[in-house]
């Protein structure tokens, strides 16, 4: 049987619907529906909390673990601010955001381990683009099938009442890789550049009844199939 190569985060991750919140869940992720619609074994690779360091060499690792028997690659890249840093027992992730002081914790963690602070946003989007990029052309040199879409808006919000979609948006306009990103299901991300990620696709056509609850904004069972068809359906054009 042929397989599927998933990476990815917490939103493709098979596992997820146990650590739903107020209580476990038990439903069908996005990378098994495809993988039934496909009649393929899935080797999903994703993980909770993987940002796009850890999603790259995940999914290449099981790329190369699987190089004889692969119908499809898909990836649904992560935050771009995810810091992945590798262990003896494998990544540890720093997650950025407002919420909880995490930037403040992320910051005060460069600071006292490097003596230097958290990557600026131009750096933000040079590596991840080169993720992105790097993995489209690895596939395509293999002549392997290859999917791309953005499970989240990229940059989070690091400071209250911050807006930082337009300079990000300006920046990803400029950056040289901008049109040599293909297979990429809503590129370029944001609305902004008249793209999409997943979040704003669900937000868009099912409002707020994507999310597993108010507390867990994690696409919820009726979500994951809606995510699994779109994706199908643009894998396939």
């Amino acid at each position: 049987m042929k397989k599927i190569i998933v990476g990815g985060c917490s939103f493709a991750d098979g596992s997820q619907p146990k650590y739903a919140r107020p209580k476990p869940l038990d439903y069908k992720m996005w990378p098994e529906i495809i993988g039934e619609m496909k009649n393929c074994e899935v080797i999903n690779t994703a993980r909770s909390g993987f940002g796009n360091q850890a999603i790259y060499h995940e999914t290449l690792r099981a790329i190369w673990n699987n190089i004889d028997n692969i119908e499809h690659v898909y990836v649904m890249w992560s935050e771009w601010a995810r810091q992945d840093f590798l262990t003896e027992v494998g990544y540890r992730t720093v997650i950025p955001r407002l919420e909880n002081d995490e930037y403040k914790k992320t910051q005060a963690f460069y600071q006292r381990t490097w003596s230097r602070p958290f990557p600026n946003m131009q750096q933000l989007i040079d590596t991840n683009i080169n993720y992105i990029y790097s993995m489209q052309i690895i596939c395509k040199n293999l002549g392997i099938k290859y999917t791309a879409v953005q499970a989240m808006k990229p940059v989070p919000q690091f400071v209250e009442n911050e807006t930082l979609d337009t300079p990000f948006a300006y920046r990803i306009i400029k950056h040289p890789l901008i049109e040599k990103i293909d297979n990429f299901m809503g590129w370029p991300m944001l609305d902004h550049l008249g793209g999409y990620n997943i979040v704003d696709l669900c937000n868009l056509s099912m409002g707020s009844s994507w999310r597993i609850s108010l507390e867990d904004a994690h696409p919820n069972e009726k979500a994951q199939r809606f995510i699994a068809s779109k994706i199908h359906e643009y894998s396939t054009k």
